[in-house]
């Protein structure tokens, strides 16, 4: 029973040190442009945006598609 929940916490905050990353990854990479002025109420929705987009895909594959193919050998 421990272990399950061990298990459970280190998965937990694997997925929120991801997102954490992802989101200071997306916010760092509008800054390589030169002449970017720092602009964070601007920056936000679009990071918001980007992170929703990949989330989705990342959940998709995880809940959904590794599951259904993957788990039960059903290659495409």
């Amino acid at each position: 029973m421990t272990f399950v929940k061990n298990y459970q916490r280190i998965q937990m905050l694997a997925q929120l040190l991801f997102w954490i990353s992802s989101i200071a990854f997306a916010l760092g990479s509008f800054y390589v442009a030169p002449g970017y002025q720092f602009n964070l109420a601007k920056d936000i929705p679009k990071v918001a945006i980007l992170n929703l987009g990949l989330a989705f895909g990342v959940y998709v594959n995880i809940l959904i598609l590794i599951p259904r193919f993957l788990k039960k050998k059903n290659y495409i």
